[in-house]
């Protein structure tokens, strides 16, 4: 039997789930200084690095990106 449960929908705070976990000090301090580096919060920095590693749009790639150039149609 596995130790882990399948995934239920935990309670909503707002549109959100608490997420709690264990990392060691040095991590913590790396990931809140990167958060403040894109203007994130941990918990939105946190989300972001979940989004890009399921190749989602994330706030970390789509950060600065400007209007998609249109490209010219040759006639």
């Amino acid at each position: 039997m596995s130790a882990y449960s399948p995934y239920a929908t935990p309670k909503l705070d707002g549109n959100r789930v608490a997420l709690r976990g264990r990392i060691y000090p040095d991590q913590h301090k790396r990931a809140h200084e990167a958060a403040q580096r894109h203007g994130l919060s941990l918990s939105d920095y946190l989300g972001a690095l979940i989004d890009r590693d399921n190749g989602l749009p994330n706030k970390l790639d789509d950060a600065n990106q400007e209007a998609l150039p249109i490209s010219r149609m040759a006639s």
